[in-house]
């Protein structure tokens, strides 16, 4: 079998986004498995959402001497999607990638998402992760490239997951916009579906990306959570009434996004809520067996959490 090196054929600049706040004792592992990916031709670019706790003196020690790495502070904390926005604008890179300061690559990962971008297409690809639970020690593989990508299932639900998985062009990011600052929350979800309504997507069949889940990794404001899914759920709606062929995947995919708002007023035992959503669901596509019984496992309260393993 013939062996084709990647670098025979690609050897553009891949600007790797790293946004920080307050994460001195973590940062090293995240920079340095970057810094240990097979391909080689990278630019890091720290960006430092006004941390108090000394990362930019470990940075200024630890990678002073390093050509490739960027540090960029911000004045005032203004949250991860601006840093991530602050990245891309000082970017060299034709490809852009994110990394969140607490999680971690496996070696190959820009090597394989780059071949496959490559050979399909692409303009962003994306790799399953490993979620690793600091507290239990349980390990998790998330096989979200199993089945293959559809931008109507991507409505329905964020099966891509965290920015630490996904590589793409500065050309398509700028294309969208970025990030949305004003948005609460989802907006890995909210960028995923802008790019997935104009551009190809698909997913490296490996998981790539070591994802650390901790109790902080979930903000503790549920208005903030719920607003930014309700927010990403009228963008879905202007999306399906301005195509057609969308249209007949209107009731299933407003379904699941109801069923997905239970979910999070479950995580946050706001039980009444949680129902009201599933029932929602269940109005929109009564076909789920699935949200029929977790409406009724919902009226068990606290146990569901439990028939949930939510963390």
């Amino acid at each position: 079998m013939k062996v084709i090196k990647i670098d025979t054929y690609i050897n553009e600049l891949v600007s790797v986004v790293i946004p920080t706040y307050n994460r001195k004792d973590i940062i090293e592992r995240a920079v340095n498995s970057v810094l240990n990916q097979t391909y080689k031709n990278i630019e890091i670019i720290i960006v430092d959402d006004n941390s108090n706790d000394g990362t930019e003196d470990l940075v200024s020690k630890v990678y002073s001497k390093l050509k490739n790495i960027k540090y960029i502070r911000h004045e005032t904390n203004r949250g991860g999607n601006a840093a991530r926005n602050t990245g891309l604008k000082y970017s060299s890179g034709k490809y852009i990638a994110f990394l969140d300061s607490d999680d971690e690559w496996f070696p190959e990962k820009l090597e394989k998402q780059l071949l496959l971008m490559h050979e399909k297409k692409a303009d962003l690809v994306y790799t399953d992760y490993i979620l690793f639970n600091e507290k239990t020690k349980e390990e998790h593989v998330f096989n979200n490239s199993s089945k293959k990508y559809n931008f109507i299932d991507l409505l329905g639900s964020n099966f891509i997951g965290t920015t630490s998985t996904i590589l793409t062009t500065k050309k398509v990011l700028n294309a969208v916009n970025g990030f949305d600052e004003d948005l609460p929350s989802c907006q890995d979800w909210d960028l995923y579906i802008r790019i997935g309504n104009k551009f190809n997507i698909c997913g490296v069949k490996l998981p790539l990306v070591k994802y650390y889940y901790h109790d902080s990794s979930i903000t503790g404001n549920i208005d903030k959570v719920i607003n930014g899914h309700k927010k990403v759920m009228e963008k879905i709606e202007n999306i399906i009434n301005s195509d057609t062929n969308l249209k007949v995947h209107r009731k299933k995919i407003l379904a699941q996004n109801y069923e997905r708002i239970g979910h999070c007023y479950m995580k946050f035992r706001q039980f009444s809520s949680g129902r009201k959503y599933f029932k929602k669901s269940l109005s929109s596509y009564p076909l789920n067996s699935k949200v029929m019984i977790h409406l009724i496992t919902s009226y068990l309260g606290k146990n569901f959490l439990i028939l949930k393993r939510y963390k």
